[in-house]
């Protein structure tokens, strides 16, 4: 009897513990992006910091907050499937650079920057959509909307897969160029990735010599 109780017990313990993963918390979700913003505006800021520690550190956080291979998969939509396994994680480090390259540099100007977490609720699709306010310091207020799943990985227990900025998805709008990108080059992946590779490193080359 004491070992078919401890066995429901267990089943009842473990299915808790799914139903809590699937069901994040809007308010963890909300302290989340809180305490993310936080971070990324004081460190990304930092006026005394070169250009190469600014990517380090956008770098870091987007390992920590960020789901690159979910994103990834989206963003190539039917396109992944057709990606050799070595293919796809050549293509999930070039995208990583890609952000690197393309945002950190952006920090550089917000200084003086505000966030303001105002609401978090569940998505249709699952996971948690928390909704902020970021003011510049000379210009009104942006809605942006945090897109984010629970993540077991870290400390942290959330991962974002998309941000949405004034109704404009980033993922979506990443998602139509690179179709765009498929289609002009003949719907051949090897010259996409090839293509990909070269624009970013044409980006970082560039802002090196904007030093």
């Amino acid at each position: 009897m004491l070992r078919k109780i401890f066995y429901v017990m267990t089943v009842f313990c473990f299915f808790l513990d799914q139903a809590e993963a699937l069901s994040p918390s809007p308010e963890k979700a909300q302290q989340f992006i809180s305490d993310f913003g936080a971070r990324a505006i004081t460190a990304l800021t930092n006026p005394s910091i070169t250009a190469e520690e600014r990517q380090k550190c956008f770098a870091k956080l987007l390992d920590e907050v960020f789901d690159v291979e979910t994103i990834g998969r989206f963003v190539l939509a039917r396109h992944w499937k057709r990606l050799t396994e070595d293919q796809k994680k050549a293509f999930i480090t070039m995208l990583h650079r890609m952000i690197v390259v393309n945002y950190a540099v952006r920090f550089k100007e917000f200084t003086g920057v505000v966030l303001q977490v105002k609401s978090a609720g569940s998505a249709p699709q699952g996971g948690v959509n928390v909704t902020s306010l970021i003011t510049p310091p000379r210009s009104g207020p942006v809605k942006v909307v945090w897109k984010m799943f629970p993540s077991k990985e870290g400390a942290h227990g959330f991962k974002i897969v998309d941000v949405v900025i004034d109704s404009v998805s980033m993922s979506v709008t990443q998602r139509s160029e690179f179709s765009n990108v498929i289609q002009r080059l003949g719907d051949n992946m090897e010259a996409f990735l090839s293509d990909l590779e070269k624009r970013v490193q044409r980006v970082f080359e560039e802002q090196k010599q904007e030093k």
